[in-house]
C-alpha cells in the first residue's frame, strides 16, 4: 500500500519563506517595502557582480529597487603642451581627422564622450561640465545636460573651444573655475562629482592642496558632498613628472576617492573613466557592471 501526501505549501510560497528578509532601509524612509532578491544565509554580495537593475547596500544585500538621484561630473582636464604627445591617441574619427586633436587631449576628449554616455543610460538627468587649464583655466561648457541636447555633438563642442594645447601646469586655476560651478550646483538635485586629469607635474602643487582642502571642508558640511577622482596620466617617457602621481594621489586623499588612476593607454584611460562612472551612484555607492 501506498500513501500521497500533498505537501501543504505551494512553490511560491516555498521560494518566499527561503528568501533573505533583510529590508531596503532608503524604500523604508520612503514607507514603501522592498526585500532583498537573495536566499535566506546568503553570502555577503561582490559590487562586482552587480548590473544595472540592482543595487548592493553596506551588508551586502541585493535589492531591486532604485533611489539614485542624479550626478553633476566636472571635467578638469589638463590642456598643457605635453597633452600635444602622440604617444596616447584618440580612436575616433571625427577627432582623428581634426590634426591639433590626433593627441593625448583628442584621446582624453574621446573617453569623456564615452564616459558622458555611460551616465546617460544610467541616469539620463544628470549634468556635464568642462574646464581646461594650463596656466590658466576656461569653463568650455556647463550644466550640459545629453537628454535636453541631443543634437549637440559633444566632441565638437570639446574641439571647437578648447585650443591647441599649449603652456604649464597648474592645477589650482583648474579648481577655482570648478569651484564657480559647485557653488551654483543644488545639492536636493545633484550630486557633484570632479574628475581631475594630468599628465604633469602640478606647477603650483602647495597651493593648490591648500585650496582643495578649503574645498573639501565646506563639503563636509553639505548634503551629497563632492567626491574628486583623478587621473594621471602617464607613458615611458615621463621621466621628469616623478612628483605628479604623488600630487594627484593626494588630491584623491582628500577628496574621499583615495587613490589615483594611473593609465598610459587609450584602452586603460577609457576604462578607468568607465569605472568612475559606474562607481559614483549617490546614497550608496554602488558599482555596476
Amino acid at each position: 500500500m501506498f500513501f500521497r501526501f500533498e505537501d501543504e505549501f505551494e512553490l511560491e510560497l516555498k521560494e518566499l519563506f527561503n528568501k533573505c528578509p533583510a529590508i531596503c532601509h532608503l524604500c523604508k524612509e520612503e514607507k514603501r517595502t522592498t526585500y532583498c532578491e537573495l536566499i535566506l544565509w546568503h553570502e555577503a554580495v561582490n559590487n562586482n557582480e552587480i548590473n544595472e537593475n540592482f543595487w548592493v547596500s553596506q551588508e551586502g544585500h541585493k535589492f531591486s529597487c532604485k533611489h539614485q538621484i542624479p550626478c553633476h561630473t566636472i571635467f578638469i582636464i589638463d590642456k598643457s603642451g605635453s597633452m600635444k604627445g602622440k604617444d596616447i591617441t584618440p580612436r575616433n574619427e571625427q577627432i582623428i581627422s581634426n590634426k591639433q586633436f590626433d593627441n593625448r587631449l583628442g584621446c582624453v576628449i574621446h573617453v569623456i564622450d564615452n564616459y558622458v554616455k555611460v551616465r546617460d543610460r544610467i541616469n539620463n538627468e544628470d549634468l556635464f561640465s568642462f574646464v581646461s587649464f594650463n596656466n590658466e583655466a576656461n569653463i568650455i561648457f556647463q550644466d550640459f545636460n545629453v537628454n535636453l541636447n541631443r543634437e549637440i555633438n559633444l566632441i565638437s563642442e570639446c574641439m571647437n573651444k578648447i585650443h591647441f594645447p599649449s603652456g604649464g601646469t597648474n592645477f589650482k586655476e583648474g579648481f577655482i573655475k570648478a569651484n564657480e560651478i559647485l557653488l551654483n550646483i543644488d545639492r536636493r538635485k545633484y550630486k557633484p562629482v570632479i574628475i581631475l586629469l594630468s599628465d604633469g607635474e602640478d606647477s603650483n602643487n602647495v597651493e593648490t592642496i591648500e585650496y582643495v582642502k578649503n574645498i573639501m571642508d565646506e563639503e563636509n558640511e553639505k548634503e551629497n558632498s563632492l567626491l574628486i577622482y583623478t587621473i594621471f596620466l602617464s607613458s615611458n617617457s615621463d621621466f621628469f613628472y616623478k612628483d605628479a602621481k604623488n600630487h594627484l594621489n593626494e588630491i584623491a586623499i582628500l577628496g574621499g576617492t583615495n587613490q589615483v588612476f594611473e593609465e598610459n593607454s587609450f584602452t586603460g584611460l577609457d576604462k578607468a573613466f568607465q569605472k568612475i562612472a559606474i562607481a559614483i551612484n549617490p546614497k550608496f555607492g554602488l558599482k555596476l557592471k
